[in-house]
């Protein structure tokens, strides 16, 4: 029996790990996976937000939850992202 694979697993799997060992030979193949990872991330982002801004489609029942559930997911992962800047920040402050 076969386990169906995430979308994530998916994307790990092609694009690979991208987490720093301190490792030369191997952070180089990392840094070459993050930079996939960022462009990956980058469209899916830009795909999000044009849902996000169809603002004339909100009238129609359908469309406003797509486009109110891509709002919310934009707001969220924005605090999420604010929150770990902030500690990088807090860190350096502390040096």
């Amino acid at each position: 029996m076969s386990t169906k694979r995430t979308t994530y697993e998916i994307i790990r799997s092609l694009e690979g790990s991208i987490e720093p060992l301190a490792e030369t030979n191997i952070d180089e193949k990392h840094l070459a996976n993050l930079k996939e990872w960022y462009g990956l991330h980058e469209q899916i982002t830009n795909e999000i937000c044009k849902v996000a801004n169809n603002e004339n489609l909100r009238c129609y029942k359908s469309a406003k939850e797509i486009i109110d559930y891509a709002r919310k997911h934009l707001e969220e992962i924005t605090t999420y992202l604010t929150e770990y800047i902030q500690k990088w920040d807090d860190k350096c402050d502390n040096r």
